[in-house]
């Protein structure tokens, strides 16, 4: 069950809790956040160059907006940074506030609405809602009953959203209306055994209706159809994954984004070099191009 990759480029930075992959056609750039260190990265694959901004506070996930803007889900805000000035601005909400959670995983939908999770504070309650951002930063929420939601990715068609409860340890699914965003139909996909190791964290969805499932701490991607059947399994050089994205001139770089946070890579994992990098396999599968988000103006 083994997916054949090569492991074609290594980011040249190395962080702490990289997260959100995000390719950028117009720019043949890649994009990340560092929600530890607090702070945004590209690599732009046309000339070979770098390029980090400082964050406020911790991002929890990106959004293309343009070629030179991004939506940024921090903790408890959204705004606009723009990649030319290194300015950003606020993104005001109108809607459910936040209240014992924040922001986390996040992902536009085809036509360009952004979906944001939650998850609680303390990691404690099943406190995680599922955002809904459209025209004029009308927000909606919808509970999850998760203490984290991560995982958010949408079918090609646009009218099935996977999410993955992490600590709860299994995937779920939601049949969704495009035009209004009304979840329905919700059912278990994925339950991840006791003696499965690692959690589901972040995922994306191929351009063949794949699931593709970072397993943290599991040291793996996981390939699932869209009925929950395990397909493959790609082996990654580094225990962490936290999320996948594909990308590349012809979609078929896997970019998966990694962590080296925790004491327990102060001692068991020492000499795991690929931890804290984003890592570009060369997979026999192609992705989809993300939609920017569709109300902040261009």
């Amino acid at each position: 069950m083994g997916i054949e990759a090569e492991l074609a480029w290594r980011s040249p930075a190395r962080g702490t809790l990289f997260e959100s992959p995000l390719w950028c056609e117009q720019t043949d750039s890649l994009y990340w956040v560092d929600v530890v260190d607090a702070s945004i990265h590209r690599h732009c694959f046309a000339d070979g160059l770098s390029k980090r901004w400082d964050m406020p506070r911790p991002p929890g996930s990106i959004a293309l907006v343009s070629a030179t803007r991004l939506l940024v889900a921090m903790r408890a805000a959204l705004v606009i940074l723009d990649t030319e000035t290194g300015t950003h601005t606020p993104y005001g909400l109108h809607g459910p506030a936040l209240e014992e959670d924040r922001f986390n995983d996040g992902v536009t939908d085809r036509q360009g609405n952004f979906w944001v999770g939650t998850m609680d504070r303390k990691l404690a309650a099943p406190l995680a809602r599922l955002f809904r951002i459209g025209t004029g930063g009308r927000a909606e929420a919808t509970p999850v009953g998760a203490r984290l939601s991560n995982g958010l990715a949408f079918s090609p068609d646009g009218r099935r959203l996977y999410l993955s409860k992490t600590f709860e340890r299994e995937i779920r699914c939601f049949a969704v209306d495009p035009l209004t965003g009304a979840l329905s139909d919700e059912r278990l996909l994925v339950a991840y055994a006791d003696d499965i190791a690692g959690r589901p964290d972040g995922s994306t969805v191929a351009a063949d209706g794949t699931l593709w499932s970072a397993r943290i701490g599991g040291g793996c991607i996981d390939r699932y159809d869209a009925d929950g059947k395990l397909l493959g399994r790609l082996e990654l050089p580094t225990s962490h994954p936290t999320h996948c994205m594909f990308g590349g001139a012809d979609m078929n770089m896997l970019f998966v984004a990694t962590s080296r946070f925790g004491e327990e890579f102060a001692h068991d994992h020492k000499d795991d070099t690929a931890a804290g990098h984003m890592l570009g396999f060369r997979v026999g599968c192609a992705g989809l191009l993300p939609t920017p988000f569709a109300h902040a103006g261009r």
